[in-house]
């Protein structure tokens, strides 16, 4: 999954411009909650690793995209 970071203080004086919206890909290690996920993040990661579904964006290889797209 790729996780929004976009209003995540972790970033503290660098302006909004220079930080990426998503960051990832990271592993779901299991689901908590029927809208939360909790994700396999670095050690140097200082947030906590259960996120609303809101905050997470379907990583997909590009493999799996031709795949759709053929489908369709």
């Amino acid at each position: 999954m790729w996780l929004n970071i976009w209003d995540l203080k972790m970033f503290i004086g660098l302006p909004s411009h220079f930080i990426a919206k998503y960051v990832g890909p990271y592993e779901i290690l299991h689901k908590s909650h029927p809208n939360m996920y909790t994700l396999k993040l670095p050690t140097n990661f200082l947030a906590h690793p259960t996120f609303h579904v809101l905050k997470l964006k379907l990583f997909m290889r590009d493999e799996q995209r031709l795949v759709w797209k053929q489908k369709m």
